[in-house]
């Protein structure tokens, strides 16, 4: 069994691992802010739409849970309820106290490169491993493709990735206590903060904890302790996730577009390379790196303590199944609901977490083994890995760079990346910063997306075509406005009686339609395949209100929540005041 040495985690070196964590994540990101660069990019409108729509509503006091009543497009389609609500409300704070679109990427991306190394140096400490171990270790970790790609293309999983390693804090600690090896809020509150954050990341999160949790389980001396304290994780996981299951059980009873499905997986595969890492090559360095982890591992598996072989086993299974060792595109064909996954390489993150961990407590070891205790072998090996390290953020300092150069171009934003709606270069420049209110540049241009619109037929058709159609590029002449009870108010004028217009507003199965004041049932009104308005309205000037009404059980669910968050910060306050306490002592 692996000994986990004693360290003193010392309050200096963790600000050291803080400022060297905080310094790199700054220079990574400086091409941004000395070229003065928005860098929009495939997802960026999407999720600048959601962030968008809370902070106004932060601004204005109007809340709805649901609805979006002034991200895309004031639409009211739902996609914040389905989509990390909790994260995306504190993206909304930065983005409302920043107040534009340039200082919030900034600052996100900034966040994102930090939060991500400060994850992994926590991660390799609570291991036991030494500091300068563990922080060139964090720098490794927050310069992969996979942190780096929220800075370069808004991808979220970047942001999911960033908080991965705390739910490896359940692992070590598994290792570490043999009779009791579950410890509830260990285990349930990382998966929470998961789920709040990027759903994906959270079904890697638990898929990789199962190879060590049945090790554990058939290892540990009382299995029956074990069982109790993982269902009680499971409840605090839940219990801290009471909106996020409340809002899918409110939505149950429609069907929704899910993301789209990617059909050439294995273009979306990893594979090792020798140039710099990009969205489907790890990069000369993480390829060596990877390599001489998985080799190391088999040449001294009889060295290897249970809880080494374990982590980084499961390391180089994850890096298998994210490669292009895997015929995706075969399995796919075969099961066409593989493709829902979208991208392969999204495992990739937990074999950077667990083979950069193994590679820590492997070069600890190294350090301690009394035949190799030469303190010249050490700091040879030491300046080796943290120049890789550095270079490694060198080379994502070069991408941002690279990706900063088109803002001042004929073409700052790609036709794949948005829905080009001002064709002047400069005006869109405009209208994404200086004293423009952060909506002008919705208006410049947006993304026709359909994640979580209703579907209404079982007919294929082109959902990002008909959400612009219907949405984004309506003809009909709509006045919007926010009513005093949090509803999206549409005004129009018929020129016929009777006539049938399409309103570019979205409807649910719990939306509410009301026409000039009366509410209406199902039957008065018709909706289109993603559910946009059909409704017949008499001559002249007509009004439709449209809200949405929350079941019971998911108010009682955000009850939940909030009483959930209040027990736990009120422990988490007492346990720090008995830790202070103590250490005065």
């Amino acid at each position: 069994m692996f000994k986990f040495s004693s360290i003193n985690n010392s309050r200096k070196q963790i600000f050291q691992a803080i400022i060297m964590i905080g310094l790199l994540s700054f220079l990574m990101l400086s091409p941004q802010l000395y070229k003065h660069a928005l860098i929009v990019s495939n997802d960026f409108l999407f999720h600048m739409n959601r962030f968008y729509d809370l902070s106004q509503q932060l601004k204005t006091g109007h809340f709805n849970y649901f609805q979006s009543l002034y991200g895309f497009a004031q639409s009211g389609r739902i996609v914040n309820a389905m989509y990390g609500m909790d994260f995306a409300f504190i993206q909304a704070i930065i983005l409302a106290i920043f107040g534009t679109w340039f200082k919030f990427q900034l600052v996100s991306s900034f966040l994102c490169f930090f939060v991500s190394g400060i994850s992994m140096y926590s991660l390799t400490r609570y291991a036991k491993v030494d500091h300068s171990y563990s922080l060139v270790a964090a720098i490794f970790y927050m310069s992969t493709s996979t942190i780096a790609y929220y800075a370069l293309v808004t991808n979220f999983s970047g942001w999911g990735a960033a908080f991965l390693p705390l739910a490896f804090l359940p692992v070590v600690y598994m290792f570490q206590n043999k009779e009791r090896p579950i410890k509830p809020l260990l285990l349930g509150i990382p998966i929470a903060l998961l789920l709040s954050v990027h759903l994906f990341s959270t079904v890697l999160a638990v898929l990789a904890l199962i190879p060590f949790y049945i090790y554990t389980f058939f290892t540990c001396r009382n299995k029956l302790v074990m069982i109790k304290d993982t269902l009680l994780a499971i409840f605090v996981a839940v219990l801290l996730s009471a909106n996020t299951f409340g809002a899918i059980y409110d939505l149950s009873g429609d069907d929704l577009i899910s993301p789209y499905a990617v059909k050439d997986m294995m273009a979306n595969s990893t594979s090792f390379s020798i140039g710099v890492p990009g969205w489907a090559t790890l990069g000369l360095i993480f390829s060596f790196l990877f390599i001489f982890q998985a080799v190391s591992t088999g040449v001294f598996w009889k060295q290897l303590s249970h809880f080494e072989r374990l982590l980084n086993s499961v390391g180089i299974f994850f890096l298998f199944l994210s490669s292009k060792f895997v015929p995706w595109n075969s399995i796919a064909a075969r099961f066409t609901f593989i493709q829902s996954m979208q991208f392969p390489q999204r495992f990739v993150c937990v074999a950077c977490i667990l083979l950069l961990l193994g590679w820590a407590i492997r070069m600890q070891k190294m350090s301690e083994n009394p035949s190799i205790n030469n303190q010249s072998v050490q700091r040879i090996a030491m300046i080796f890995f943290a120049t890789l390290a550095l270079i490694s953020c060198n080379n994502i300092n070069l991408q941002i760079s690279s990706s900063s150069d088109a803002w001042s171009s004929d073409q700052p934003i790609k036709d794949k990346a948005a829905t080009i709606i001002e064709s002047d270069p400069e005006k869109i420049r405009q209208a994404f910063g200086g004293n423009n209110p952060l909506g002008t540049a919705f208006k410049a241009v947006d993304k026709s997306t359909a994640d979580y619109l209703p579907r209404y037929t079982d007919e294929q058709f082109k959902t990002y075509g008909t959400y612009a159609e219907e949405i984004l590029q309506n003809e009909v002449n709509v006045t919007k406005k926010i009513t005093s009870d949090n509803r999206i108010e549409l005004t129009w004028e018929n020129k016929l009686p009777n006539d049938t217009t399409l309103l570019p507003v979205t409807i649910y199965n719990r939306t509410s339609v009301e026409l000039n004041g009366k509410k209406l049932s199902k039957e008065r009104y018709e909706v289109s395949n993603i559910g946009s308005l059909i409704i017949k309205a008499p001559k002249g000037e007509n009004t439709v209100v449209v809200g949405y009404d929350p079941s019971i059980i998911f108010k009682i669910s955000i009850v939940i929540k909030v009483l959930s968050l209040l027990v736990l910060l009120t422990y988490g306050v007492k346990a720090f005041m008995k830790y202070s306490f103590k250490n005065k002592k």
